[in-house]
Order: structure tokens, then C-alpha cells, then sequence
């Protein structure tokens, strides 16, 4: 799921093969949209006009690296090119800079062009095998990993990354899209447990709302 423009959340059905997509507007009404196939799982961006969802798991419970979009105006979804290996789950980002995400199998951070339809590799060195969530301030991009370090970067400096922390808190896989709130952005993990980071003083920690 991920939150758009105009505050209401786009939702992707979260199982393999259920393909059910609603937009869930502020005043509480639902919007049911055109079933698409994407597999289960997929973090959701959005840019552009567009609903981009990148990785997830296939009808067999097998990590993915299936790509897909969803055009808003239109009703309609579309397949775009694979991702070069199966990185889920994945945590992706859009702003000027374009569309970025990395993946818990991999260290590398990508980037997507969407008027291309291409990926390139823009930065590496991350954690494999550890969950990351990337997190949109301002001016300012962060990258957490479990139990590991706190990097910082510029919008349109993502090849340029510095260690800035460093995290105890473990989490796990992510089940709802970020919301930001008052200096800090709060996430909940596929155990419904909530956890707060405070992008002033740079802290991770877990709590309750």
C-alpha cells in the first residue's frame, strides 16, 4: 500500500494471486479498482500518475521479481520489466530524483526509469540479508537497517550515502506504508508491532500510538 497526493491510500491485495486493489479515500469510502496480477507482497510507490510495485512472493510462496504499474487516471494496470534478481521485500521511494528502492536480499540500491524502463545501480555496500526501509524527509533521504547502521543521504545525491548512527531495534518485514508525523515517521511490521523513528535526533525505537 502507499499513500497519495491527495491523502487517500492505494492497498494491493497482500497474498499471491488474490489481486484485489482498492483506494481508500480520507472520508472512509472505498474504491474498488480492476484486479491486476502482480504477486503478493509488493511495496508500492507513487509517481507520476502512476502506482509502481516492485518484488513481493509468486503463487507458490517463492520470493519474486516481478514488476508492475498502475495507471490512476485510466483504471489499468501494467507489466514493466523484471527486476535483475529477486530482492524482497523491498522498500522503494519516488520524488525529482525518480523512483529508488533496495531490497533485503541485496546491498545494492537501484533506481528506476520509468520513461525507460530501466534499472541501474546506483549505490552499494548496504547489508544483504537485512531488512532496510528507506524514509523521505524534506531535504534529507535516511536508510534504516535492523539491527545495524543509519545512513543519510541528499534527494539528488544517492550515490553519496554516510553512516550516521547506528541501530539496536530490530524490526521485520513491513505490512503498512510509513506515516510521518511531527519530526518522526512510524512503520508497523508484519507482527503489528510499531516502531518510531525520529528524524531529529536520529533514534529507532518501538512504541505504541
Amino acid at each position: 500500500m502507499c499513500l497519495l497526493p491527495d491523502k487517500s491510500i492505494f492497498c494491493y491485495g497482500n497474498y499471491p494471486g488474490e489481486g484485489t486493489a482498492f483506494i481508500l479515500y480520507p472520508n472512509s469510502t472505498v474504491k474498488q479498482l480492476s484486479d491486476g496480477d502482480p504477486s503478493g507482497g509488493m511495496d508500492a510507490v507513487h509517481h507520476d500518475g502512476f502506482i509502481y510495485l516492485f518484488g513481493g512472493w509468486n503463487a507458490a510462496g517463492n520470493l519474486s521479481n516481478q514488476a508492475a504499474k498502475y495507471e490512476l487516471s485510466a483504471d489499468k494496470w501494467y507489466k514493466i520489466r523484471p527486476l535483475k534478481e529477486n530482492l524482497s521485500p523491498v522498500s522503494c521511494i519516488a520524488g525529482n530524483y525518480g523512483i529508488a528502492f533496495v531490497g533485503y536480499q541485496s546491498s545494492e540500491l537501484y533506481s528506476y526509469n520509468h520513461k525507460q524502463d530501466i534499472y541501474n545501480e546506483i549505490y552499494r555496500n548496504f547489508a544483504a540479508n537485512t531488512y532496510k526501509l528507506l524514509l523521505q524527509a524534506e531535504n534529507r533521504i535516511f536508510l534504516i537497517e535492523s539491527e545495524k547502521n543509519i545512513y543519510e543521504s541528499e534527494p539528488n545525491q544517492l550515490s553519496n550515502w554516510k553512516t550516521i548512527g547506528s541501530s539496536k531495534i530490530s524490526y521485520g518485514y513491513r505490512v503498512a506504508y510509513q506515516v510521518y508525523f511531527n519530526q518522526s515517521c512510524y512503520f508497523m511490521d508484519w507482527e503489528y508491532k510499531i516502531y518510531k523513528f525520529n528524524m531529529k535526533s536520529l533514534q529507532l525505537m518501538m512504541t505504541q500510538v
